[in-house]
């Protein structure tokens, strides 16, 4: 019997990815943590290697031809692409710094 494979997917393009990577090859996104579409058991992608540590699913390539999805990487794109905005933090930020500029040329030039 061949032993059980897990393979990795991203979740944003589907795109499969090496088990150890930290983002996609494709469409650059980043990985922090993998997901077992099973159980919906997250963790570190060393944690999947041999499986899902939980429920214990995997992908066997003598089992499917890999035309379904079996494992899929989640994670936050750190590098803004497409149509993707700003994590909302950093509209606050940005809101606060204008406003007190704004504030501060009011109270010098007054």
């Amino acid at each position: 019997m061949e032993k059980k494979k897990p393979k990795f997917f991203c979740d944003f393009c589907g795109n499969e990815v090496k088990p150890n990577a930290r983002s996609c090859p494709k469409c650059g996104k980043f990985f922090e943590s993998v997901r077992c579409p099973r159980c919906g058991k997250t963790g570190k992608q060393a944690e999947f290697l041999d499986g899902c540590p939980v429920c214990g699913y995997a992908f066997n390539s003598s089992e499917d031809s890999g035309s379904s999805i079996k494992y899929k990487s989640s994670g936050k794109n750190k590098n803004l692409k497409g149509n993707d905005s700003p994590p909302w933090w950093v509209l606050v930020l940005l809101t606060l710094i204008v406003l007190g500029l704004g504030f501060f040329a009011l109270y010098m030039y007054r």
